[in-house]
């Protein structure tokens, strides 16, 4: 495996979890001590996301074309993102 591909699904994971973040949090950021964990924690889970995503799809289909492994690594590491940030949710308090 090219190093450089790694690296691609990588960044393309965990770029499109930096916008899922910033999509959900841009009305109302959450308190500073919370939003370290969830930044890493959403960060990391699109970056896994994205690696996942690029060797399925390196294993499934066995071509030298890196585009659908990249294709398909930005829709895991946006779907892992996604559930990450919505299960890492609903800690915060109610505002009366």
């Amino acid at each position: 495996m090219d190093l450089k591909l790694l690296v691609l699904w990588a960044i393309t994971g965990g770029g499109l979890s930096a916008v899922i973040m910033m999509i959900i949090w841009s009305p109302d950021p959450p308190p500073p001590p919370e939003i370290l964990g969830r930044f890493v924690g959403i960060g990391v889970s699109g970056i896994l996301g994205g690696l996942v995503g690029g060797f399925l799809t390196r294993a499934l289909l066995e071509g030298s074309d890196p585009m659908p492994g990249l294709v398909v690594a930005a829709a895991v590491g946006l779907f892992f993102s996604a559930s990450a940030s919505i299960f890492s949710g609903g800690r915060g308090r109610a505002v009366h």
